[in-house]
């Protein structure tokens, strides 16, 4: 073996910084030069400009600025300058001032690179980029001030875990928006890294930190070639050589991809101990993908990512307008233009580095090639014994894809036996990922069979592929989806109910089949079963119910309850008068929150049509006043009065129904749900064959119209959307006594359909500067705006946050109200999605035109602040 099949690289790196003089092979002596060049350069000047983190000091003289800056703190300091907070009194406005460091102004280079950084960025003006205002010098020290960002380095969020995809791809393209506009004005930066990005509060990304910039639109006399300049991680191939002719565009979209990879994966790409090991990575190995580090990024995401990390420039994207395209395209899901690299060209790379370990694995090959081929020419026979092989010695991923592909040349008979195989596989495994995807492929031909702990993520993903489905993404009741589609839903639910799960999981799981069982119900009305459920009785002892009882900072709905429950105790026990006087007491107080004898559909858990049966809280009332007329008859008068309408306009079809939802309670009380988890069911279902009916209880009541709510089936959805619900006339207060109160008709109506122009659906805005524009209605007096932000965690759902009444067809977040303002800054973070939709009123206040569909957006720069 020769002297240089026997030493690598790093070791003899290693060496010469222990202080050895090690012998070099003349087939390493350029590399290792590079290596050592490297090392020197970046260990002194160019270490790399970092704010402090919190409670940090730095104690060093200030500079002798003029008295139109008041220095409050120093902030940062690196290779190039300190950095400190300032105060500019002539305009009242805070700064961030860079100054050079003392002592260092007689570094001819130094000082020319440094005022180059303000060169550079007083031609930079972008919403992304931290802008200069002043170039001066204090008695030899030049400095200049900038905007000063209220925030802290991208580093920073990174140091605490990787980010999201959402929120990495939120950063990247602030990011690269401002790179583009630097190469646009002949400036690459060289020096991106996470501390030279700043994040402020509302989530914006500013890139600083132009002091290695080159300027390739003329000449430039700060780098030589052969110079390294740059961070050593962030570094691109031809910078770490000192190949300054190379240096471009593609230089810069290689910090990018290095960007986005520690974004995503919490660690940077070529991380080590010293400069010289970080450039001896950075130029003979390749980042590991994505996804073996994380299974849950996106595979397009690490194509992405891949493409800006070639080794050669022209591998790269060829600009970064070209990133910024794929990263639409993601978005978007359309198909990138970027590929992945094939393995074929992969193992040409590798081999190119690594000849003498190539023949090996051309050994190897010969050897994959001759277990691959098996895998298809194997009979059914023999791939579940070689299934049955690897499951005993552990590799069940390998078991997983032998059992489906045994699976596919199985005959019907033999079906059952390679599922069964494969159920026992998904039991074995701990990725959950990898279960879920396995476990999907064949859950239609085990429908009953238990995946074990794996159960409910098996259920939920069933569900999620309806809520996929569905217009409305939720379980459609409506009978739209086949029976035996939902069957298989309903089983895994139960399946992974009979498990024990976690309070929150459990309740989810209990609240989907609860709809499931709707849909494939038939006109059966299941029970609702959510343990928060407001017809659900108390347990405990006599003592414990009236202490709940007689609590007079209970809620009046939940001492009613203790009190029907006391009284069932006492009447199971023959007490009577003990009974009456408890029940009683809980006829006073569902008097004053909800004397709803019958009419009230539930409003969760049923389809609330004309002929369902009433929500379980009138029959809780119902079982108390026959119970009171049972053991007492006198105690209570029949509940014999009731409210009547009629429903007039417009004839609605079968597929829509439209519940009213009236609040009836006492006027000695405001708000009739207070003190409770959420509120009592009130909807009336709207018929037009014979008039609405409500069975009350006796007494006067304040009567308040709350709304109403829809559903419809998709041949009817415009309809459904624009349907508007008239109640005019209808009192304030009622008396019922017995008799039957009629109130005026509740007519039908269609509004017009408000058209949303500007910005078009889906598209990346930055909340600053966006304007929200939609179709003018004639006699429209007023538009009502409906904010709404999605959230992903735990689960999908859209929050509706603000609602603002606004004059004309347009509307824009910098002229909102502080108030409002704040509302938009806590729930539009940038990253997320957002949404809007518009309602249009007359000079009555009736709503005369409302959005068919509302209109996303993704909030690429949240608002700024005053």
């Amino acid at each position: 073996m020769t002297q240089s099949e026997s030493v690598n690289l790093e070791d003899l790196v290693a060496a010469h910084l222990a202080g050895e003089a090690p012998d070099v092979p003349e087939s390493l002596s350029d590399d290792f030069e590079q290596a050592i060049h490297a090392h020197v350069a970046l260990e002194g000047l160019l270490d790399e400009t970092a704010l402090y983190d919190a409670g940090e000091t730095d104690e060093r003289r200030p500079p002798d600025l003029p008295e139109e800056y008041q220095i409050e703190r120093e902030i940062g300091k690196g290779g190039m300058g300190v950095v400190y907070l300032a105060h500019q009194q002539s305009l009242n406005r805070d700064v961030a001032l860079k100054v050079l460091r003392p002592g260092e102004q007689t570094f001819g280079p130094l000082v020319k690179r440094f005022l180059g950084e303000a060169k550079h960025l007083a031609r930079l003006r972008h919403p992304n980029i931290v802008s200069i205002h002043e170039v001066g010098d204090a008695h030899g020290e030049p400095y200049f001030t900038m905007d000063y960002i209220d925030g802290e380095p991208l580093s920073a969020e990174i140091r605490r875990g990787a980010l999201s995809p959402t929120q990495t791809l939120s950063v990247l393209k602030q990011v690269a928006e401002a790179v583009q506009h630097a190469h646009r004005q002949g400036i690459i930066h060289r020096d991106l890294k996470p501390s030279n990005v700043l994040i402020d509060r509302q989530g914006t990304g500013f890139v600083t930190d132009f002091g290695l910039a080159r300027d390739v639109s003329g000449s430039s006399e700060l780098t030589q070639t052969g110079e390294l300049l740059g961070t050593p991680q962030y570094m691109a191939p031809e910078q770490a050589r000192g190949q300054s002719s190379m240096i471009g565009e593609a230089t810069d979209i290689h910090a990018l991809g290095l960007l986005m990879f520690e974004m995503l994966t919490g660690r940077a790409a070529f991380a080590s101990q010293s400069p010289a090991d970080v450039l001896v990575r950075l130029l003979n190995e390749t980042p590991p993908p994505l996804r073996s580090l994380d299974r849950r990024i996106p595979r397009d995401l690490e194509t992405i990512c891949q493409k800006m990390l070639q080794k050669s420039p022209a591998e790269r994207y060829t600009s970064v307008s070209a990133l910024l395209e794929d990263i639409r395209r993601f978005e978007a899901g359309e198909p990138l233009v970027a590929r992945r690299t094939s393995i074929v060209t992969r193992s040409v790379r590798w081999t190119q580095r690594h000849w003498k370990v190539a023949a090996t694995a051309a050994v190897t090959a010969i050897l994959a090639v001759s277990i691959a081929v098996p895998l298809f020419d194997k009979s059914f026979e023999g791939l579940v014994a070689w299934g049955d092989e690897e499951m005993a010695t552990g590799n069940h991923d390998v078991a997983a894809q032998v059992y489906l592909r045994a699976l596919r040349v199985a005959s019907k008979e033999d079906r059952n036996l390679v599922v069964d195989r494969i159920v026992q596989t998904c039991r074995s495994m701990d990725d959950t990922t990898a279960v879920v995807e396995l476990a999907m492929q064949i859950v239609e031909l085990a429908p009953d069979e238990s995946f074990g702990e794996h159960d409910y993520l098996v259920a939920q993903a069933l569900v999620a592929r309806e809520h996929a489905d569905a217009n409305m993404g939720v379980i459609n009741i409506w009978h739209t989806k086949s029976e035996p589609v939902l069957e298989l839903v309903k089983s895994r639910l139960e399946l992974a109910l009979s498990r024990e799960l976690p309070n929150d999981q459990k309740l989810e799981a209990e609240q989907i089949l609860a709809n499931v069982n709707l849909a494939i119900s038939d006109g059966a009305y299941p029970v609702r079963s959510h343990p928060e459920y407001l017809f659900k009785l108390p347990e405990g002892d006599a003592n414990e119910l009236r202490q709940m009882l007689l609590n007079e900072t209970n809620a009046a709905w939940n001492r009613a309850r203790a009190g029907i429950a006391l009284g069932k105790l006492f009447e199971n026990e023959g007490q009577t008068d003990e009974a009456v006087s408890a029940y009683l007491q809980a006829y006073e107080q569902v008097r004053l929150v909800f004397p709803m004898y019958s009419g009230v559909k539930a409003t969760f858990g049923s389809k609330s049509q004309v002929d369902a049966p009433d929500a379980e809280e009138c029959q809780l009332v119902r079982e108390l006043v026959d119970r009171l007329h049972r053991l007492d008859p006198d105690s209570v008068p029949q509940p014999n009065g009731r409210i009547e309408f009629e429903v007039v306009g417009l004839e609605m079809p079968p597929s829509v129904y439209v519940g009213l939802t009236p609040k009836i309670f006492d006027p000695s009380i405001t708000n009739p749900d207070k003190g409770l988890p959420h509120n009592l069911p009130r909807s009336l279902p709207l018929r037009q064959d014979q008039p609405v009916r409500a069975t009350i209880l006796d007494g006067t009541y304040r009567l308040r119209y709350m709304g109403h709510n829809l559903r419809w089936n998709n041949d009817s959805e415009q309809l459904g959307r624009l349907l508007q619900v008239d109640v005019d006339g209808w009192p304030q207060e009622i008396t019922v006594d017995g008799d039957v109160v009629k109130l005026p008709p509740v007519r039908l109506r269609l509004a017009k359909p408000v058209e949303l122009q500007e910005p078009p659906d889906g598209t990346a805005v930055n909340l600053s500067g966006v304007e929200l524009k939609w179709t003018p209605l004639p006699n429209a007096t007023r538009y009502r705006v409906h904010l709404s932000a999605r959230q992903e965690n735990p689960s999908p759902k859209s929050i509706m946050f603000l609602v603002v009444d606004v004059e004309s067809p347009r509307m824009r977040f910098v002229d909102l109200s502080d108030q409002n303002k704040e509302e938009v800054r806590d729930n539009l973070i940038a990253g997320r999605t957002g949404a809007w939709r518009i309602d249009a009123y007359d000079a009555d206040s009736k709503c005369i035109g409302t959005t068919l569909k509302e209109m996303r957006f993704l909030v690429a720069g949240a608002l700024a602040t005053d």
